[in-house]
């Protein structure tokens, strides 16, 4: 879904136009509204457009100079000019900005549709599946060099060294990042994958959604992203200029929803990303990138669809050769892989991953006592890990059997203590779904509170974003998910109920009770309430009184 502003000092054309477009079936675009260019400012700074009907007359700022502001910070957006002057120099600077349509307001309602389908046109094209995966392929056979990801992925585990040695380091493997300044990141993993992909081809996808990311983010800020384990995309932001850090965090802000809506159209990949909300040093990237991990495993968008993670099992036939203890040492090795499936909701990976993990450890460690003693802590620290995490214990309510785990013995009691981590194992997932079903009530109540507190005010999906937290465009699919009705369906509802609730009262006046609702004239009710009902507010009050 694209975003429209319009913006006209006359509120009767905004509300004109708004409603020629809303009207119009073809369109599926959510519309907002400035009266000024200050107006359309402060809505460029807090979300993205990708569309803007301009008058190119206004006070304070005409339309030519919101426009190069609007292009300085959201340089895809299509910009369309309606204006009453007939005058060839502003059509000259106007087409000479970049602007997709000049259109007099004589030119009726079929010309301004046609230039937003243009507009939408415009977009759609930007973006060809083809040449992407094209360069993706070209970036694969070219393999991202190892030595940047190995150091970058040091830098995350918190083995980076001072600031003089990293940047040393970064010249040495020519990564063109500065280790001097602050630094914004962005994880990135794919929510569902077919079936039918191999690791090739989930690597081959994670390169396009990476050549996706630069696209966008490239021209406000010095980027680098890695693929790792054909898992996790991510991707390391720096503004150009040290002045420009405030402008260069909202653009990565507002063009990450259109990363993810341009992997589900291009790619059919569902794309969860998690950001920080400012840069920070490279000594605190490591503990950024936990946050932002913990907050990726937390995410509410549940759409039935997990994530497959091919894990690579040891090729047998060159482990025949191989010692028992260097095979334990691999399965020991696979236990950090088990907090990515619990991260991930994976539930029957994780203990499918889980049983085969326990049965490599106990073939292997016969009369090494001292690798099952490994287990048996790295497991109690992982799980107890993701209940800490997960604030399980806060909830007080994980039957964490202590004492029966502290009086097993690894040597003796392993078959039981298998038993009992699976069992554990199990569990925390119930707990995590609980503790994901919370949340989802908690936001969707705090989200119908402020409707229905706020009926006649500002109800745009980037308020209603602001109040929880949220992407504008995630909040109204997380919305729709979790209840089976729109959001736009939910404001609608409540609006026509509170409308009828004021219709109720035979000396309110009409034109009040539009006001009260936020529309913008009575005739504006009108049209909605007919709408909605069939019956003028008139006609329903009538009605209501006679019975």
């Amino acid at each position: 879904m694209y975003r429209l502003l319009i913006v006209d000092n006359e509120p009767l054309i905004v509300e004109g136009l708004a409603h020629l477009i809303e009207e119009t079936p073809i369109f599926d675009l959510e519309i907002y509204r400035a009266f000024s260019a200050d107006e359309a400012l402060n809505w460029m700074h807090r979300t993205k457009m990708d569309i803007a009907l301009l008058d190119i007359r206004m006070p304070g700022m005409t339309g030519l100079e919101l426009q190069r502001e609007i292009k300085s910070q959201w340089p895809r957006c299509k910009i369309i000019f309606l204006t009453g002057y007939d005058d060839f120099g502003y059509i000259q600077e106007a087409i000479r900005n970049d602007s997709v349509d000049y259109l007099l307001k004589t030119d009726g309602d079929e010309n301004i549709v046609r230039a937003v389908e243009k507009a939408i046109s415009q977009l759609d094209r930007e973006w060809d599946s083809d040449r992407i995966l094209d360069q993706a392929k070209r970036q694969l056979r070219l393999a991202a060099p190892t030595l940047q990801r190995e150091l970058l992925w040091d830098i995350l585990q918190g083995e980076a060294g001072p600031p003089g040695q990293l940047d040393s380091q970064f010249r040495q493997v020519e990564l063109e990042l500065d280790a001097k300044e602050p630094v914004l990141l962005v994880i990135g993993t794919v929510t569902h994958w077919d079936q039918t992909y191999r690791p090739a081809d989930r690597a081959l996808f994670l390169y396009a959604v990476s050549n996706i990311a630069d696209e966008l983010l490239a021209r406000f800020a010095r980027i680098h992203c890695f693929v790792r384990d054909k898992l996790q995309l991510l991707i390391f932001v720096q503004a150009k200029e040290r002045s420009e850090w405030s402008r260069a965090v909202r653009f990565v802000h507002g063009t990450l929803e259109q990363l993810q809506e341009t992997c589900e159209r291009l790619l059919k990949l569902s794309v969860s990303l998690a950001a920080s909300s400012e840069a920070v040093t490279w000594k605190e990237l490591p503990e950024q990138y936990e946050a932002l991990s913990l907050l990726l495993s937390r995410g509410l968008l549940k759409d039935g669809n997990r994530l497959l993670i091919p894990v690579a099992e040891p090729d047998a036939a060159k482990r025949k050769s191989l010692q028992a203890e260097h095979a334990i040492r691999v399965a020991l090795n696979r236990i950090d892989d088990l907090r990515m499936l619990l991260e991930a909701g994976r539930r029957e990976d994780f203990l499918t991953r889980f049983h085969d993990l326990m049965m490599d450890i106990t073939n292997h460690s016969e009369g090494m006592g001292h690798y099952r003693l490994e287990a048996y802590y790295r497991l109690i620290s992982l799980l107890t890990s993701c209940m800490n995490q997960w604030g399980v214990q806060e909830r007080n309510v994980f039957e964490w059997n202590g004492s029966r785990l502290q009086s097993m013995n690894p040597l003796s009691d392993w078959p039981e203590i298998c038993r009992e981590f699976r069992v554990m194992g199990a569990r925390l997932f119930e707990l995590k779904g609980e503790g994901e079903r919370n949340e989802t009530e908690k936001t969707i109540n705090a989200l119908q509170r402020y409707i229905d507190l706020h009926v006649g005010g500002d109800l745009s999906l980037t308020r209603l974003g602001e109040v929880v937290g949220y992407n504008p465009s995630y909040l109204s699919r997380y919305y729709k998910q979790c209840t089976g009705q729109g959001l736009s369906d939910y404001i609608v509802e409540t609006r026509l109920q509170k409308a009828k609730e004021m219709l109720g009262d035979q000396q309110a006046r009409i034109g009040d009770i539009a006001a009260a609702l936020g529309f913008m004239s009575e005739p504006y009710l009108y049209r909605f309430f007919k709408k909605q009902t069939g019956l003028t507010p008139q006609e329903y009050r009538d009605g209501s009184k006679n019975k």
